[in-house]
């Protein structure tokens, strides 16, 4: 069993000129694919903030019999 979970992290644009997320805001997104059983993540994509969730989960790999 897998639990899919976006974070996005707020970035300074001043130093970070390149993570534009907003008008006066910047940041990435941190994507992860975490495995419950065994509590370890396989999967850590990372995006610019204004990146949709769906759009990631095209680069999944999905195993047989997952959930």
């Amino acid at each position: 069993m897998y639990a899919f979970d976006s974070t996005t992290i707020d970035l300074c644009l001043s130093v970070f000129w390149w993570a534009k997320f907003r008008k006066t805001k910047g940041g990435i997104k941190l994507n992860t694919l975490f495995d419950i059983s065994t509590q370890i993540p396989a999967f850590v994509h990372i995006t610019p903030a204004t990146v949709n969730d769906v759009k990631v989960m095209d680069y999944l790999v999905y195993e047989p019999g997952a959930y």
